[in-house]
């Protein structure tokens, strides 16, 4: 969940590192400002206060936690932290190793860590609450707490990092266990106050209570897809709610780049989608963009995502076609029906109606060469038709055909092709399995490789100004422990 983890139990977020650097998310990131120094006339010694030098004084609040390394070893260890701030919702703790006078990379202060408890209690923690749910309170104080460090997660300068996590071995007694409702917020290369460090205590906030409503009171968890699709959903209101873009991880330009033909990449890379999650970045772009659509679709908004939540039979896409059905369109219960149109508003991008956003066109597309493809489940393809083809469905796979607008959609097996009239055929995996392997299916043209570049700039694309990708992004826990 770094950029959001799936690792054995953790979650951590993935964002774009885009926002630390102001690149790609739709979210510009803002650093915090600088306390101003002190000025005091030169026969006037400065006080250990005033002073950037001087060490702090230890507070007698202390309290010891565990942690576990986002490197190799996995080992766990243990941090002597000190109580900073204590509201009515949450309690700040910061690695007293790191304890500054003033901002600093890699510290903390005191007032970087009341402005967190400040975000928190009037504004993420109402947001989270209304559209999300509540947490547990396992330690009876009613509280969350955030503890300030510096992940140990490899980090040297460039590449992925962790920028925060949570862990629900915390969630019950046993030997590593801090047994509270905790997160874990990054130092560095993260910046405490910064818009990018409150959007992940955001996203990982909506695992902490997306974990409270279900696997902690006996019920099923959501499938890794969901919730990640939730944390992204969480980013995108506070974002919104806090005057910004809406993507503070930088989602539609990631997609957008992996989606420009002009950039070398392999298809399935291009291709890639969150319901077969392995924590790549286009997962959490295209996760972004789908449950982006459902509230914008949904007669509720946002509220479809407590919706999701509170269905609490299945914990995977059933939970969201009944949830779609119920606030979009009852022809969403059929899982096929969902994706397929979600997959048709990327393509067709019409500002009415459920093929797009309700906004102006804002995402790449592209058509592919070739005559087979192989898919993972919610994985598709769009090749132009330039002869009539029939076409079977199979268990697994799904096709249709589209115009340029979608105003035209044919899913009636014999897909036809007329002069002059621009055609698309969509390839879609719809196994509902999200585990399970590739499945072939058919294009318009000659073999696709998964490996080999395959994408046609023959015309049927949309091309976007892109970003390149940072060179230091978030990335999660899981991951990070996987290198």
């Amino acid at each position: 969940m770094k950029q959001t983890l799936f690792f054995p139990g953790l979650c951590a977020l993935l964002l774009p590192a885009a926002l630390l650097l102001g690149g790609c998310d739709l979210l510009g990131l803002t650093p915090a400002e600088p306390e101003n120094d002190v000025s005091a006339p030169v026969d006037t010694p400065l006080t250990d206060a005033e002073d950037p030098s001087a060490e702090p004084e230890p507070a007698a609040d202390m309290r010891t936690f565990w942690a576990q390394s986002a490197s190799g070893s996995a080992a766990w260890y243990q941090i002597s932290a000190q109580r900073a701030v204590e509201t009515g919702h949450c309690i700040v703790y910061g690695d007293i190793s790191l304890l500054a006078a003033k901002p600093a990379d890699g510290k903390w202060t005191t007032g970087q860590a009341q402005a967190l408890a400040d975000e928190f209690e009037t504004k993420a923690l109402p947001l989270l609450q209304t559209h999300f749910g509540d947490t547990t309170d396992i330690d009876g104080n009613g509280k969350v707490i955030f503890l300030l460090l510096d992940i140990q997660d490899g980090y040297t300068g460039s590449g992925g990092y962790v920028a925060g996590y949570f862990d629900p071995t915390h969630m019950k007694a046993g030997s590593h266990s801090n047994y509270a409702e905790m997160l874990f917020l990054d130092l560095y290369p993260s910046e405490a106050g910064t818009e990018s460090f409150y959007a992940t205590m955001v996203h990982e906030m909506q695992h902490l209570i997306n974990y409270s409503e279900t696997t902690a009171k006996g019920r099923k968890a959501k499938a890794a897809w969901i919730d990640e699709g939730l944390s992204a959903g969480a980013e995108y209101l506070y974002s919104i709610a806090t005057g910004g873009s809406g993507d503070p991880g930088g989602r539609i330009n990631t997609y957008n780049y992996y989606m420009n033909s002009r950039i070398s990449l392999s298809t399935a890379e291009r291709i890639d989608t969150c319901f077969h999650w392995d924590s790549s970045l286009m997962d959490y772009s295209t996760g972004w963009l789908f449950f982006y659509w459902l509230q914008t679709h949904a007669g509720s908004g946002a509220g479809i995502y407590k919706a999701i939540i509170k269905n609490y039979n299945d914990g995977d896409y059933r939970d969201v076609a009944a949830a779609a059905a119920a606030g979009i369109d009852p022809a969403f219960a059929d899982w096929n029906k969902l994706l397929s149109t979600w997959m048709i508003a990327n393509r067709a991008q019409n500002t009415s109606g459920y093929y797009g956003y309700k906004r102006a066109a804002f995402l790449n597309t592209m058509t592919f060469s070739g005559s087979s493809a192989k898919l993972y489940p919610g994985e598709g393809m769009y090749s132009t038709l330039r002869t009539t083809k029939t076409l079977a469905d199979t268990a697994s796979i799904k096709y249709l055909t589209i115009d340029s607008s979608a105003a035209t959609v044919d899913e009636d097996g014999v897909y036809s092709w007329t002069p002059y009239f621009v055609a698309y055929l969509l390839t879609l995996n719809v196994n509902t399995n999200m585990g399970a392997g590739l499945s072939t299916g058919s294009l318009a043209g000659d073999v696709v490789s998964r490996s080999a570049e395959a994408a046609s700039e023959s015309g049927g694309e949309t091309l976007f100004p892109v970003d390149s990708l940072p060179e230091r992004y978030p990335v999660s826990f899981g991951d990070m422990q996987g290198r």
